[in-house]
């Protein structure tokens, strides 16, 4: 874990209140794992006082790339920060996707921004399973928020999208474009992120098939560090940090009918 000021090298909007912040983070970036995250504060004073938690959405050569979406008066002053300008950060921190061999098939099952982690992902199962087949499940609510798509397109990665209104890809939920999708590979792997209802769903999906799968929590968090508490859930062993013990956890580790 590392505590410094990193340098914006770019920020982009990404369409529908989502920004791609681009930082130079040597250290984080030679470190940092699919699935972790780091403690950004969003300005140089103490208003907001907390740093936000953000998924690692790509690193490479030095640098670090964070995909989040503006919610509130902390993203959203981060959101208006620029190319020179620095930003305290604290991490990689907790436990990030396992990417093992054999492997014949990648369902990355996302929701929203639940999307963040899954472009670095992708990129280290390439590296390490590289014949293994890749597939995005993507949902949102509107096609305008189904962001990062040509990202995705470039590392070879089969697109399978839906949107509650209809406006791209299917009609409907994600988890139901997963339900038969993967029956007839051999060794297939499920990892997802997104809205608790979502990863709750993929549950009976998952079970049906015998398919492995881990789910990264999403938590509000004050410190990254398990000190704050905020970020505790109940797991069917007992209590857990999602910032520690977490936030990738297996599909059946959490208490779903507690978190939902």
């Amino acid at each position: 874990m590392f505590s410094l000021e990193a340098n914006i090298i770019r920020q982009t909007p990404c369409g529908a209140g989502f920004y791609l912040l681009e930082l130079e983070a040597p250290d984080v970036s030679s470190r940092a794992a699919p699935g972790q995250f780091v403690m950004v504060r969003v300005g140089d004073d103490y208003d907001p006082l907390l740093r936000r938690p953000l998924s690692v959405h790509d690193a490479g050569d030095g640098r670090i790339r964070l995909l989040y979406r503006v919610v509130g008066k902390g993203t959203g002053r981060l959101s208006r920060r620029g190319e020179g300008e620095r930003v305290g950060l604290l991490g990689p921190l907790g436990n990030g996707f396992e990417v093992r061999p054999p492997l014949d098939t990648a369902a990355l099952v996302a929701g929203g921004r639940g999307v963040a982690p899954m472009l670095f992902l992708a990129r280290r199962i390439r590296r390490e399973c590289p014949s293994a087949r890749l597939i995005l499940f993507f949902g949102a609510r509107t096609g305008e928020e189904l962001v990062r798509l040509e990202a995705f397109e470039n590392l070879n990665v089969e697109m399978r999208l839906a949107t509650e209104d209809g406006s791209k890809g299917t009609k409907g939920l994600v988890t139901q474009l997963v339900r038969g999708s993967l029956l007839s590979d051999a060794e297939v792997r499920i990892y997802a992120c997104g809205p608790m209802p979502m990863l709750k769903a993929l549950g009976p999906v998952a079970a049906e098939q015998s398919i492995p799968a881990q789910v990264s929590l999403e938590a509000h968090m004050s410190c990254g560090l398990g000190v704050c508490r905020g970020c505790v859930v109940k797991t069917k062993n007992g209590y857990a940090h999602v910032c520690q013990d977490g936030p990738v956890f297996p599909l059946d580790a959490p208490d779903w009918e507690v978190r939902t």
